[in-house]
């Protein structure tokens, strides 16, 4: 058997302070590896953007990996992210509190 590999935007999202599923599920039979994750506060933005990354069935205490607190017109790396895999019926949540969150991969199916 064959695996392709292939490099993808997995997401390039802003949402609100409540963790949604950016990313997933991962269908059965593939795997994704995070390789970038950043996060960017607009330059008008009124204060700093919290931003809050999970990996697994939900988003929980348990699932978290990285938190940043991005100020008004910065871009920052959520590092914690990066070489995290996720596996058949995994999912990527994310809160971004108005911060535009991008994350990049390699899909394996």
């Amino acid at each position: 058997m064959t695996t392709q590999l292939n490099w993808a935007q997995l997401c390039q999202v802003v949402n609100a302070g409540v963790a949604a599923s950016v990313y997933g599920q991962v269908p059965t039979g593939s795997q994704v590896s995070i390789t970038a994750a950043s996060a960017w506060n607009p330059v008008g933005a009124a204060s700093n953007a919290v931003v809050d990354l999970f990996i697994g069935t939900s988003a929980a205490d348990a699932t978290h990996i990285d938190r940043v607190s991005v100020p008004p017109g910065a871009a920052l790396s959520l590092s914690n992210a990066i070489n995290h895999k996720l596996t058949a019926g995994m999912s990527l949540y994310a809160s971004t509190n108005g911060a535009t969150l991008t994350v990049s991969g390699a899909i394996a199916s």
